[in-house]
C-alpha cells in the first residue's frame, strides 16, 4: 500500500495516510490473522470506509516514470460493531474482527 484515505459515512476524506511507516503500521495494527469470516449483524449501522491505493506494477520493457499513479485495489468499511467488509474490486468478504481492531479503526477522526 502507498496510500490510505479514510473517509466519513458523509462519504467525505477526512484523513489520508501516505508515510510509508504509517501505512506499515497500519496495515499491522489490523491483525488480519485474527479476522473470522463471519456475516455483518443486519443491524449493524457503516462507519468510516478506508481505501486502500497501490502503485501499478511495473511490467517488463516498462519504465517506473510511467506508473507514478496510485490504483485503487481495495476498501475496508467499517461498522458500530466489531465486523467489517473487505472490498477487494467487485468481491466483498465480512469478518468479525478483535476488539483492539474495532478500537483501533474506530479511533481515526
Amino acid at each position: 500500500m502507498q496510500k490510505i484515505e479514510v473517509i466519513s459515512p458523509e462519504e467525505n476524506p477526512i484523513l489520508t495516510i501516505s508515510d510509508k511507516q504509517e501505512v506499515e503500521d497500519f496495515v499491522n495494527a489490523l491483525k488480519i490473522d485474527k479476522w473470522e469470516m463471519k456475516d455483518v449483524p443486519s443491524d449493524a449501522i457503516k462507519g468510516k470506509q478506508f481505501d486502500l491505493y497501490q502503485q501499478k506494477t511495473i511490467k517488463f520493457g516498462e519504465s517506473s516514470k510511467d506508473k507514478k499513479e496510485l490504483k485503487h485495489v481495495a476498501s475496508i468499511t467499517t461498522y458500530n460493531k466489531p465486523y467489517l467488509d473487505f472490498n477487494l474490486d467487485d468481491v466483498k468478504f465480512s469478518f468479525k474482527i478483535p476488539k483492539e481492531v474495532f478500537e483501533y479503526l474506530s479511533e481515526y477522526q
